[in-house]
């Protein structure tokens, strides 16, 4: 055991390398290499040729900034496997009615509204559909508290958040008509009867055709709760009936606020998907269901999260797996190799699958209800990319969902239910739902479970009035003062150390050049000032996963999202105290921000204060790799969001004020043999004391050390040596 596991700014370094390993992960990383962090999951079949993904006829990449209109939102180009005929229904040469008793059904364009864009109103959500396909072209969350965070310079009042839907927005945020070619959440269709369709027009298909508006209901306010769309088949067999509805939830004795934080069933909109065979033989249909598209994407310049692809299954068991998660920018890079990534359901149900953002989602939650297939309604969910970035991690993505065959005999109808959660990422939300996965935070070491405990901490300080920027300084202390007593502990421990140092400088000049005496000597200096090496490196172990679970809850949480502070606008976003002149190169700096100015410049004086000086080259390298990851440190923290900045400098603050403190008042450092002497000149029998670590460990490298131990040793090498030479003739 040398001396360099011992000195203190061993452990500093230790704890600065966690701290850069960590946020290197969760920040640069994303950053500079989108996609590599993680490898796509292997694929489970290969395309046998795929044109360029979201290319235009010109071969040029659409650019979503810029909203190149509808165009924009092509469906990446992926060539699939021809579809077997489906179950119940002949082949089109052998079965198929003639042409002429084929109808093509003909509805005109209209959009109804469900919910309402009152906050009073009882509806959480504002939803506007489409009679094209019966599908979402938006959906709007009313709460005051979700605006969007960068309104376009006209708008009053400004806009409200939309989860889905912002592919039909233009370069100034104002929607789009969309067209036949635009994609649209949840919307269907189905091989067998566009098959049919495209008999009498080639044009046509389930998702591009306007269904009727069969029935639309209202609450007693005269808000739209519920619309039901129907579209029959072309030969007349099939009646397909899509209805949408949204429940109503008025705060009866609850604050609104609290129930819009706890209740998800506001967020719900129920999807039914109903099929009723006319004819007069049993039939078989599969459909393909499509997930939510255009789901919001925020910042996208300073986010370290983009959009993913998350999805989990229910065993027979009953045990919830989850699959791995599928980023845009993984995506891309796996369709430009022409790899096809499927999920399947393999023996298991989809519990649900859902495309999220930092602080919001859209999940699909398929019931199971009436399934006729073990594995329930879905049989894979393959991803898609429907729009295409320059940068390929902001590109947006979705996914269609695969429906098993539904046996429908004749003048039955079935039908499949699914519930879609469109809101935020709150922690009491998604836990209602019982899908914890798709919260981000981590499962080492009950990160997540710290940082769920932290987000409701600090939202009970600020439903007392405090502000959040305030109520992060304040939880930042509260989680500092519980930990009190591991800092003290590692403070004393490294004072220690400190008053040591000459002592343990002296003796590696005098024993350096043998490691096994120097050892001995250090381990009795240890014991005879009764300091234990190991006792500084515990403290910091413990405090890692409650700074990671405060990190987390401070990144994640949705209500920091916009909360101002100071000249902060958003808490969730860098303080951008004003903008460069310029672009700083290769980084893409394009403003000033303080707080990670503010946040560096206090690391530095804690590593000069905690740091004793450096005494021989070693530390002095030691020094200079320190000074160089703050300059790393610096680059990272640059962009972090504002509330994590300030819980930084509030906990760097409390760190200076704790050693300052703790060294005005701490105890000398005495040898272990001071209370014996004491003792003694009392004339009182000292206690007898018990055998401790270092006297353990100092006795058996003594026996280690004996004449004929190391005689054991050597002999026990020679006869490895003559084995080896044996069997190697």
């Amino acid at each position: 055991m040398g001396t360099n596991a011992m000195e203190p700014e061993k452990r500093i370094t230790f704890v600065v390398l966690w701290v850069v390993l960590f946020v290197g992960w969760m920040a640069v990383g994303p950053r500079l290499f989108p996609n590599l962090f993680p490898q796509p999951p292997k694929p489970g079949r290969q395309a046998a040729q795929q044109a360029p993904a979201g290319e235009n006829g010109d071969g040029k990449v659409p650019n979503a900034d810029a909203g190149e209109g509808p165009e924009a939102a092509t469906e990446v180009a992926r060539v699939e496997p021809p579809r077997q005929p489906e179950q119940g229904r002949a082949s089109e040469e052998d079965a198929a009615p003639p042409t002429e008793s084929l109808t093509v059904p003909r509805h005109p364009r209209r959009s109804v509204i469900l919910g309402s864009p009152d906050p009073d109103s009882g509806y959480f959500l504002h939803v506007r559909l489409s009679t094209r396909g019966a599908a979402v072209e938006w959906v709007e969350l009313n709460d005051p508290r979700y605006e969007v965070l960068e309104p376009p310079e006209d708008a009053d009042p400004v806009p409200q958040v939309k989860i889905v839907g912002n592919h039909l927005l233009d370069a100034h945020g104002r929607p789009r008509v969309p067209d036949a070619t635009v994609p649209l959440s949840f919307e269907t269709d189905s091989d067998a009867i566009d098959a049919l369709l495209q008999k009498v027009d080639r044009t046509v298909s389930l998702r591009t055709l306007d269904w009727d508006v069969e029935k639309v209901e209202k609450d007693d306010a005269g808000n739209n709760t519920a619309v039901t769309f129907g579209i029959r088949s072309p030969d007349g067999q099939l009646h397909l009936r899509k209805t949408y509805r949204l429940t109503r939830k008025l705060a009866q004795g609850v604050p609104q606020r609290t129930l819009r934080d706890t209740d998800p069933e506001g967020y719900l909109l129920h999807v039914t998907l109903s099929v009723t065979n006319e004819g007069e033989a049993p039939t078989a249909l599969r459909y393909r269901l499509r997930g939510p598209v255009g789901v919001l994407l925020e910042n996208a310049e300073n986010t370290y999260k983009y959009r993913d692809l998350k999805a989990a299954f229910l065993t027979a068991d009953g045990e919830l797996e989850v699959a791995d998660v599928l980023h845009a920018g993984s995506l891309i890079k796996a369709f430009d190799k022409g790899e096809v990534i499927d999920l399947h359901a393999e023996g298991r149900r989809f519990f649900f699958a859902d495309i999220d953002v930092q602080y919001f989602t859209a999940a699909v939650f398929p019931t199971h209800e009436n399934a006729t297939h073990e594995e329930g309604y879905w049989e894979k969910v393959e991803p898609v990319v429907v729009q295409r970035h320059p940068k390929p991690e902001r590109s947006d993505i979705s996914f269609w969902a695969y429906a098993h065959a539904i046996d429908v005999p004749p003048g039955k109808t079935v039908d499949h239910t699914y519930r879609v959660f469109l809101g935020p990422k709150r922690s009491e939300l998604i836990a209602a739902l019982n899908a914890q996965p798709i919260l981000d935070f981590s499962t080492w070491f009950g990160i997540g479970y710290i940082g769920r405990g932290l987000t409701w901490l600090l939202t009970q300080l600020h439903e007392l009035g405090i502000p959040y920027g305030i109520a992060i300084v304040l939880m930042t202390l509260m989680v500092r003062g519980c930990m009190f007593p591991l800092s003290k502990k590692q403070a004393i421990g490294a004072a220690r150390m400190k008053e040591l140092q000459p002592k343990l400088q002296a003796l590696k000049e005098k024993y350096g050049h043998d490691r096994e005496r120097f050892a001995r000597e250090q381990l009795k200096l240890f014991q005879e000032h009764n300091y234990n090496p190991l006792s500084g490196c515990l403290p910091v172990l413990l405090q890692m996963p409650i700074f990671f679970g405060l990190y987390q809850a401070l990144r994640y949480s949705v209500d920091l999202r916009g909360a101002p502070f100071l000249w902060i606008d958003n808490l969730a976003a860098p303080d951008e105290l004003f903008p460069l002149p310029f672009r700083v190169p290769v980084l893409g700096w394009t403003t000033f921000n303080l707080l990670p100015v503010l946040t560096i410049a206090l690391f530095i004086a804690q590593q000069k204060m905690f740091m004793p000086p450096p005494t021989d080259e070693q530390t002095r390298m030691q020094m200079k790799m320190m000074n160089f990851m703050m300059i790393f440190m610096g680059v990272m923290f640059y962009r972090v969001p504002a509330g994590l900045c300030v819980y930084f400098i509030a906990s760097s603050l409390w760190s200076m004020a704790e050693r300052k403190l703790l060294d005005k008042y701490k105890s000398p450092t005495q040898p272990s043999g001071t209370s014996s002497k004491t003792a003694a000149a009392s004339g009182s029998e000292p206690a007898a004391k018990k055998e401790g670590f270092f006297e353990r460990l100092q006795k058996r490298l003594e026996e280690l050390s004996a004449p004929e131990i190391q005689q054991q040793v050597r002999e026990g090498d020679q006869k490895k040596k003559k084995r080896r030479s044996r069997s190697g003739r």
